[in-house]
């Protein structure tokens, strides 16, 4: 596995190599661009001594089975890890959880007989039926001893309310948002990001705009067998854009999940607004360039196939840089 510095080293390079190629920019060397918020960072900012510096991010997290890293600067980490990332294993655990997964256990509020409140777990036993143990330290003292006397043998059932902590679905589909981007970057570099119609995309991640108009471009269909990671959709011929299948894995429960991202070229969120309303049961028939492993980043020919797959699939006249404020 390479280490923050081999990243750096790669990633940084790719970013020279790539504004030479697009911008006639020599000035990048040396540099390393945060995918997210696209602050400059330099090598020295591999150290945590820094107000801003660079940390290494499992992709997808690494609570649902990680498949890449990426540097991206402490800032993005934190805040998103812990504002969408987090919510993300939560989310799936509840679903493990629905579909009476063995020995999966849910976070849970409880109320019992309208009165005592309390805190702890339910889950799910070996003969499918349900287990619930209180927490003591999550129960005031006096609301302890009275849950001991209602459960005391002899004693009627109490009445038990319960509600299960399951995590922010919109939190969650933007955590998936958020690793099938950074994965594409791994892949493809800093001109995948230099696509002015991620913008949209990283504002989303920011937490600057509303999540409702990207929840539709996180797809839960059948597709391809051989797809998998980064895919250009290439049949249906007008499918402007990439597919990233990402497969979060917990307690068991994993689920496969495409997420559409806009090629470069002026009408990028028209197609894939197009692609979104077709997509029916036609995922399995689509065909994919698989982008996995194809060894770009620091190809001097190759390194801004990104742009320039779609330069020719779309005749696009001009490349512009993202707007990073």
């Amino acid at each position: 596995m390479l280490s923050k510095s081999q990243l750096f080293n790669i990633y940084s390079e790719n970013l020279n190599l790539v504004s030479r190629s697009l911008f006639n920019d020599k000035s990048c060397k040396g540099q390393y661009l945060c995918p997210i918020c696209l602050k400059i960072f330099l090598l020295e900012h591999l150290q945590s001594n820094h107000k801003l510096y660079l940390t290494e991010e499992h992709v997808p997290p690494k609570s649902v089975t990680w498949k890449r890293k990426v540097l991206t600067c402490n800032s993005c980490n934190t805040k998103q890890g812990g504002m969408f990332d987090s919510h993300l294993p939560i989310a799936f655990k509840a679903k493990a959880f629905l579909r009476k997964e063995p020995r999966v256990e849910l976070d849970t509020n409880f109320t019992i007989n309208n009165e005592i409140k309390s805190a702890g777990t339910t889950a799910i036993t070996e003969e499918g039926g349900y287990k619930i143990q209180f927490d003591p330290k999550r129960t005031s003292p006096k609301g302890n001893e009275l849950i001991k006397e209602l459960l005391k043998e002899g004693n009627r059932t109490p009445n038990i309310n319960v509600k299960f902590k399951a995590g922010n679905p919109k939190n969650a589909i933007v955590s998936i948002i958020r690793s099938a981007y950074l994965w594409a970057f791994s892949e493809l570099g800093y001109a995948f990001v230099f696509n002015p119609n991620l913008n949209s995309y990283r504002q989303l991640i920011l937490n600057q705009s509303d999540p409702e108009d990207h929840l539709k471009k996180v797809i839960k269909a059948k597709f391809p067998d051989n797809a998998k990671g980064v895919n250009i959709i290439t049949k249906p011929e007008n499918y402007g854009c990439y597919l990233v299948l990402i497969e979060p894995k917990v307690s068991g429960y994993s689920e496969k999940l495409g997420v559409l991202l806009p090629g470069n070229m002026s009408s990028g969120f028209e197609l894939i607004n197009h692609v979104i309303k077709g997509v029916g049961n036609k995922c399995s028939t689509w065909e994919c360039q698989d982008l996995n492993n194809s060894n770009i980043l620091n190809n001097q020919e190759l390194c801004i196939f990104p742009y320039m797959y779609w330069k020719k699939k779309y005749k696009l006249k001009s490349s512009s840089q993202p707007d990073n404020k």
